[in-house]
């Protein structure tokens, strides 16, 4: 479990590095030379968190409270129905 975390763990901060850039000519001016990285639309400490969450379970606990929310949710609306089929 521990290894399956911290392989998770390295391969997630290997896979958000960017590959090296070649050295820019000297005759570029310094504005084009530093290029602003650009960001995902997870920071990395939610990409870890949800590593972690998935390694611990959590994620899972937290898709079956959806799902079991949602056959809840159905099933009250299937009785009701029923109630009112017959009166």
């Amino acid at each position: 479990m521990k290894t399956m975390f911290l392989l998770s763990a390295v391969l997630l901060l290997c896979s958000s590095c960017e590959p090296a850039k070649p050295a820019a000519p000297a005759n570029q001016p310094a504005s084009q030379q530093q290029d602003a990285p650009k960001k995902s639309g997870q920071s990395l400490r939610q990409e870890i968190q949800s590593a972690v969450d998935y390694g611990i379970g959590a994620a899972q606990v937290e898709a079956k409270k959806g799902a079991v929310k949602k056959i809840d949710q159905i099933n009250e609306q299937h009785n009701k129905d029923l109630e009112e089929a017959l009166k």
